[in-house]
Protein backbone atom coordinates (compact mmCIF):
# COMPACT_ATOMS: atom_id res chain seq x y z
CA UNK A 1 0.00 0.00 0.00
CA UNK A 2 1.39 3.43 -0.98
CA UNK A 3 2.19 5.99 1.80
CA UNK A 4 -0.87 7.90 3.27
CA UNK A 5 -0.82 11.29 2.09
CA UNK A 6 -2.44 14.71 3.91
CA UNK A 7 -4.69 16.35 1.53
CA UNK A 8 -6.59 19.72 2.34
CA UNK A 9 -10.30 19.11 1.17
CA UNK A 10 -10.00 23.41 0.67
CA UNK A 11 -7.38 22.80 -2.17
CA UNK A 12 -8.90 21.94 -5.77
CA UNK A 13 -9.91 18.35 -6.15
CA UNK A 14 -12.75 16.38 -7.79
CA UNK A 15 -15.89 17.29 -8.00
CA UNK A 16 -19.47 15.31 -8.94
CA UNK A 17 -21.91 15.47 -11.58
CA UNK A 18 -25.27 13.18 -11.75
CA UNK A 19 -25.80 11.86 -15.38
CA UNK A 20 -28.21 10.08 -16.88
CA UNK A 21 -26.11 6.87 -15.66
CA UNK A 22 -24.26 7.45 -12.50
CA UNK A 23 -21.71 9.89 -11.71
CA UNK A 24 -19.50 11.94 -13.90
CA UNK A 25 -16.33 12.96 -12.56
CA UNK A 26 -14.75 16.42 -13.35
CA UNK A 27 -11.04 16.85 -12.32
CA UNK A 28 -10.00 20.46 -10.85
CA UNK A 29 -9.82 22.16 -14.60
CA UNK A 30 -13.48 21.33 -14.86
CA UNK A 31 -12.44 18.16 -17.50
CA UNK A 32 -14.17 15.06 -17.43
CA UNK A 33 -12.45 11.92 -15.55
CA UNK A 34 -12.72 8.83 -18.26
CA UNK A 35 -9.94 6.86 -16.75
CA UNK A 36 -12.02 3.67 -15.41
CA UNK A 37 -9.98 2.48 -12.92
CA UNK A 38 -10.30 6.52 -11.54
CA UNK A 39 -13.82 6.32 -11.77
CA UNK A 40 -14.24 2.88 -10.42
CA UNK A 41 -11.75 4.14 -7.25
CA UNK A 42 -14.29 6.80 -7.07
CA UNK A 43 -17.19 5.21 -7.06
CA UNK A 44 -15.86 2.75 -4.08
CA UNK A 45 -15.72 5.50 -1.86
CA UNK A 46 -18.81 5.54 -1.37
CA UNK A 47 -20.47 9.00 -0.88
CA UNK A 48 -24.06 8.85 -0.63
CA UNK A 49 -26.18 10.35 -3.36
CA UNK A 50 -27.51 12.72 -1.25
CA UNK A 51 -24.71 14.97 -0.11
CA UNK A 52 -24.04 17.54 -1.57
CA UNK A 53 -21.01 19.89 -2.96
CA UNK A 54 -19.31 16.66 -2.88
CA UNK A 55 -14.79 16.77 -2.94
CA UNK A 56 -13.02 13.96 -4.28
CA UNK A 57 -9.04 13.66 -2.97
CA UNK A 58 -7.37 13.70 -6.50
CA UNK A 59 -4.29 11.24 -5.42
CA UNK A 60 -5.56 7.64 -4.38
CA UNK A 61 -3.52 7.92 -0.83
CA UNK A 62 -4.68 10.86 0.35
CA UNK A 63 -5.63 10.70 4.06
CA UNK A 64 -9.56 12.22 3.24
CA UNK A 65 -11.12 10.92 0.01
CA UNK A 66 -13.56 12.29 0.00
CA UNK A 67 -16.15 14.87 1.89
CA UNK A 68 -19.99 16.20 1.48
CA UNK A 69 -22.79 17.83 3.74
CA UNK A 70 -25.80 15.78 4.35
CA UNK A 71 -29.49 16.80 4.63
CA UNK A 72 -28.76 18.46 7.95
CA UNK A 73 -25.58 20.75 6.96
CA UNK A 74 -23.01 18.66 8.26
CA UNK A 75 -19.91 18.62 6.59
CA UNK A 76 -19.45 14.17 6.31
CA UNK A 77 -15.83 12.88 5.49
CA UNK A 78 -14.55 9.58 4.23
CA UNK A 79 -11.09 8.92 5.02
CA UNK A 80 -8.61 6.13 3.06
CA UNK A 81 -8.93 2.83 5.11
CA UNK A 82 -5.41 2.71 6.23
CA UNK A 83 -5.69 6.11 7.80
CA UNK A 84 -8.72 4.91 9.41
CA UNK A 85 -7.03 1.93 11.03
CA UNK A 86 -4.08 3.71 12.12
CA UNK A 87 -6.23 6.23 13.52
CA UNK A 88 -8.54 3.79 15.40
CA UNK A 89 -5.91 1.61 16.77
CA UNK A 90 -4.29 4.94 18.04
CA UNK A 91 -7.40 5.64 19.70
CA UNK A 92 -7.86 1.96 21.30
CA UNK A 93 -4.27 1.90 22.70
CA UNK A 94 -5.87 5.83 24.35
CA UNK A 95 -8.94 4.31 25.64
CA UNK A 96 -6.78 1.53 27.51
CA UNK A 97 -4.69 3.68 29.14
CA UNK A 98 -7.47 5.90 29.82
CA UNK A 99 -9.09 3.18 31.91
CA UNK A 100 -6.05 2.39 33.57
CA UNK A 101 -5.96 5.88 34.36
CA UNK A 102 -9.88 5.50 36.22
CA UNK A 103 -9.07 4.60 39.83
CA UNK A 104 -6.39 7.52 40.04
CA UNK A 105 -8.56 10.06 38.52
CA UNK A 106 -11.62 8.55 40.87
CA UNK A 107 -9.33 9.27 43.66
CA UNK A 108 -9.03 12.83 42.92
CA UNK A 109 -12.74 13.72 41.82
CA UNK A 110 -13.25 11.97 45.77
CA UNK A 111 -10.74 14.35 47.40
CA UNK A 112 -11.71 17.09 45.28
CA UNK A 113 -15.17 17.31 46.35
CA UNK A 114 -14.40 16.73 50.13
CA UNK A 115 -12.72 20.57 49.52
CA UNK A 116 -14.67 22.48 52.03
CA UNK A 117 -15.93 25.84 50.70
CA UNK A 118 -16.79 26.50 46.68
CA UNK A 119 -13.56 26.33 44.61
CA UNK A 120 -12.96 26.09 40.67
CA UNK A 121 -11.04 22.30 41.84
CA UNK A 122 -14.57 21.41 43.53
CA UNK A 123 -16.59 22.31 40.41
CA UNK A 124 -14.52 20.80 37.73
CA UNK A 125 -14.32 17.62 40.43
CA UNK A 126 -18.35 17.87 40.02
CA UNK A 127 -18.41 17.80 36.57
CA UNK A 128 -16.26 14.90 35.74
CA UNK A 129 -18.26 13.28 38.52
CA UNK A 130 -21.43 13.50 36.70
CA UNK A 131 -19.68 12.55 33.53
CA UNK A 132 -18.30 9.51 35.03
CA UNK A 133 -21.90 8.63 37.06
CA UNK A 134 -23.96 9.21 33.76
CA UNK A 135 -21.69 7.55 31.39
CA UNK A 136 -21.87 10.37 29.22
CA UNK A 137 -19.98 10.82 26.30
CA UNK A 138 -18.50 14.18 24.87
CA UNK A 139 -18.60 15.20 21.76
CA UNK A 140 -20.41 17.46 19.81
CA UNK A 141 -23.88 18.85 19.70
CA UNK A 142 -24.40 18.60 15.90
CA UNK A 143 -24.33 15.01 16.20
CA UNK A 144 -25.96 14.21 19.16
Amino acid sequence: MAKITYHDDSAPGITRKKMRHGWGYFDASGARITDRDEIDRLNAIGLPPAYRDAWFCPKPNGHIQAVGWDEKGRKQYRYHTGFRETQEAAKYEGCAAFGQSLPQLRAKVAADMALPGVSREKAVAAVVRLLDLGHIRVGNEGYA
